[in-house]
């Protein structure tokens, strides 16, 4: 359902037609049920509401960063999906780092970027750090979150 939601403020903020909308947000509704009900009763379903929500709450924040206001939510909101994107992949690591990069070089021209972007990264790290604190404390050494993000990368690109 969770994910439903997330599809339809994207879809809203995407197209214009309520038409359009409204097919969109069926399509999401039944989609995810076909594909995991076949494949998987994993993670999948988590992971798939997470990466809706995380994309949401970007393209609201680049949004209100073009507009010019100054909202703490969606930034907030944008770095909290990242970070539990993160716990669920280590692989999405060098993606966000990838997207902050392409997000920072989009709207270079808007001065308001910066406070927003730190908001994002502040929110990432407080819900990352008590996992890198335990990894810290029960291995001796510094592991964000997992140790698989290299074996799953390079699993995909085969």
């Amino acid at each position: 359902g969770l994910f439903v939601i997330a599809m339809h403020g994207i879809l809203r903020m995407l197209f214009s037609q309520r038409r359009i909308v409204m097919m969109g947000t069926w399509l999401a509704a039944l989609y995810p049920s076909f594909i995991f009900a076949v494949s998987s009763f994993g993670i999948g379903t988590a992971v798939v509401t997470v990466d809706a929500f995380f994309f949401w709450s970007l393209l609201e924040m680049d949004r209100r960063i073009r507009a010019g206001t100054h909202d703490l939510f969606w930034p907030a909101a944008t770095g909290f999906f990242a970070a539990i994107l993160a716990l669920f992949r280590s692989e999405s690591y060098p993606l966000l780092a990838a997207l902050a990069l392409f997000l920072v070089l989009r709207l270079r021209k808007h001065f308001s970027i910066v406070r927003p972007i730190l908001i994002a990264c502040l929110a990432f790290l407080v819900v990352i750090a008590p996992w890198i604190i335990r990894n810290e404390m029960v291995f001796h050494r510094f592991m964000p979150t997992s140790t698989s993000g290299g074996l799953t990368s390079g699993a995909a690109i085969m």
